[in-house]
C-alpha cells in the first residue's frame, strides 16, 4: 500500500497531490492536499523506534501514541489529530 493510499484508507481523503517534506526527524513526513486543503503526513517506521532488540513493536507504538497524545493535547494548532495504522 502506497501513503497515499494509506491516507486514503485511513482518514478518507482522497489525496491529489504529495510532496516530501525533509523536516524533523525519527519519521518521514509530507505535504499532501486533498479537495484543495494541505495537510501534513508522518509516517514512522516502529522497527526502528525500538529502544533496543527486546523491546516489543507494540511498546514502540504505546511510546508513539502516547507522544502523538502529548502533542494532541497541547493546543497546539498544529497538532490536530493522530492515528496509528495498522498493516
Amino acid at each position: 500500500m502506497s501513503v497515499a493510499e494509506a491516507v486514503n484508507a485511513g482518514w478518507g481523503l482522497p489525496v491529489d497531490r504529495m510532496e516530501h517534506a525533509p523536516v524533523g526527524f525519527g519519521g518521514r513526513h509530507w505535504s499532501t492536499w486533498s479537495d484543495g486543503r494541505r495537510w501534513f503526513v508522518t509516517v514512522d517506521d516502529l522497527e526502528v523506534r525500538r529502544r533496543n532488540a527486546d523491546e516489543t513493536l507494540e511498546d514502540a507504538a504505546r511510546r508513539l501514541i502516547a507522544a502523538l497524545d502529548t502533542a494532541e493535547d497541547s493546543a497546539f494548532e498544529w497538532a490536530i489529530f493522530s492515528r496509528i495504522l495498522g498493516s
